[in-house]
């Protein structure tokens, strides 16, 4: 594999991890400190909106606008919107289950919504990033190969040139004078 993928790779998975670990940490705000209660809607409407894709005619969806009310942990009636895709049949005054957080007025939503898919990602994320950092960490402490590489990384030896032999010749007696 090229340098340019790995890096791209490593990328894509730190990417993956912070946009999930962003929605994993909603999902713990509302598993430690989310607060369930019996709304009441006061309003629905249905109603299409436009979805722009590449394509060049723009599809619609369906999205239904619930607006609800609900006590709050001090007794105060708290109020809220909804989005819900899809048409939701829900009619005014039908009492609702919901989730919440206390002291913040846009965090509300649906009981039963929780998005497991975000958490199994930062999951599947965490792991890929340990898996990349100990992938990096590995090539980067392999020694150096003595010889040149070739695509599939085995050793190939240099070719040095080859020397001639030279025959040694006897020495000539030396004359004792």
């Amino acid at each position: 594999m090229g340098e340019g993928f790995k890096l791209r790779l490593a990328i894509l998975a730190v990417v993956v991890f912070v946009i999930s670990g962003w929605f994993t940490y909603q999902e713990f705000r509302y598993a430690l400190w989310g607060r369930t209660a019996e709304a009441t809607v006061t309003h629905v409407e249905h109603r299409q909106e436009r979805v722009y894709r590449r394509r060049r005619t723009p599809s619609t969806r369906n999205v239904t606008l619930i607006a609800l009310q609900f006590p709050g942990p001090d007794n105060a009636s708290h109020q809220a919107e909804l989005t819900q895709s899809g048409t939701l049949s829900v009619q005014p005054q039908q009492k609702l289950s919901v989730q919440y957080l206390p002291g913040d007025a846009d965090m509300v939503r649906l009981s039963g919504q929780q998005n497991w898919f975000a958490v199994v990602f930062f999951i599947g994320g965490l792991f890929a990033v340990i898996g990349t950092l100990t992938w990096v960490g590995m090539e980067a402490n392999r020694p150096f190969a003595s010889a040149r590489l070739v695509s599939d990384d085995r050793p190939v030896r240099p070719i040095q040139p080859k020397m001639k032999k030279r025959v040694m010749k006897p020495l000539k007696p030396v004359d004792d004078e």
